[in-house]
């Protein structure tokens, strides 16, 4: 299963185009409430929100010591954004626009 947590309409059916098992939340209570049911989900966020509330959504995952693979999906192409979000828990970064190839490759790799 694959959390979504994006507000960005086209990159959620992107999503349901590329994997069959998605699920998405609107709100960060039942997002967060929904990945800890498993204990390694991967996730998809979005990184268009403030960067400081991306990292906070991240942080507080990786400290509920679950064993989520994070993605983030943003439309900041800048370098430090990247390198911010990976130093603070991100396990990819996917700068729009994007191949959606390389993203299934990437949300569904063997041992997901």
């Amino acid at each position: 299963m694959i959390y979504v947590f994006l507000d960005d309409p086209t990159t959620k059916r992107i999503i349901f185009e590329l994997v069959k098992e998605v699920k998405c939340f609107d709100n960060a209570v039942e997002f967060l409430d929904g990945i800890h049911k498993e204990s390694e989900p991967v996730v998809v966020i979005g990184g268009n929100m403030d960067i400081k509330k991306t990292i906070e959504l991240i942080k507080t995952i990786r400290v509920s010591k679950n064993k989520a693979k994070i993605f983030v999906v943003t439309t900041s192409g800048q370098e430090f954004d990247r390198d911010t979000l990976i130093e603070n828990g991100a396990d990819f970064v996917v700068t729009k626009p994007f191949s959606p190839k390389l993203l299934k490759e990437k949300l569904i790799q063997p041992g997901q």
